[in-house]
């Protein structure tokens, strides 16, 4: 048996402070975890009271919808651009076909780094106008921004912007005719 010099034993006084120490830690780490569960409760509930205050427009659905197409272009996933195409185009080529497209085989995100939707001018309920800036890094690192503007379609209950496929070539699709 260990004694100090009061006659204590060392070793048993040892064991029940690190009990004792380990049981503080614990506690510890149990109420930063329940502060964090609390916070990030209080974030979600605000993000949801704000996109509830917040309604969603057309221009920010077309947005979210050009980024996206971007974003995946990024990771060398074509198979976006092939969903935004008209349906008789789908009907009659094969994504690996649609792959083997120069415009589509070299398509590349490159040093696009997003776009921006400036304004939409909607035509009837099914197609836009959107103009855009398009926000890229130069070879120096340099932001650069250029403006152009795209037609949109509203197709199948989505906005589209198709790449191969025509308009004229859907409405002779959905009359029966061949395009």
């Amino acid at each position: 048996m260990f004694l100090d010099k009061y006659g204590v034993n060392i070793v048993k006084g040892t064991f029940n402070r690190a009990g004792f120490v380990v049981l503080t830690a614990l506690l510890g780490l149990l109420a930063c975890s329940q502060k964090e569960e609390q916070a990030k409760v209080e974030t979600s509930e605000e993000v949801t009271a704000a996109a509830e205050t917040q309604p969603v427009t057309f221009e920010d659905s077309i947005e979210v919808l050009l980024s996206e197409a971007i974003d995946r272009l990024g990771y060398a996933d074509k198979s976006f651009i092939y969903e935004m195409e008209f349906e008789y185009f789908k009907k009659q080529t094969t994504f690996d076909d649609y792959l083997k497209r120069r415009d589509i085989m070299f398509a590349r995100k490159d040093s696009l780094t997003r776009l921006e939707v400036v304004n939409a001018d909607r035509y009837e309920q099914d197609s836009a106008k959107v103009d855009l800036n398009v926000y890229f890094e130069g070879r120096t690192g340099v932001q650069h921004v250029l403006k152009d503007s795209v037609t949109v379609y509203y197709h199948q209950g989505r906005w589209i912007k198709p790449t191969a496929s025509k308009i004229d070539d859907q409405l002779k699709y959905e009359r029966g005719e061949t395009p």
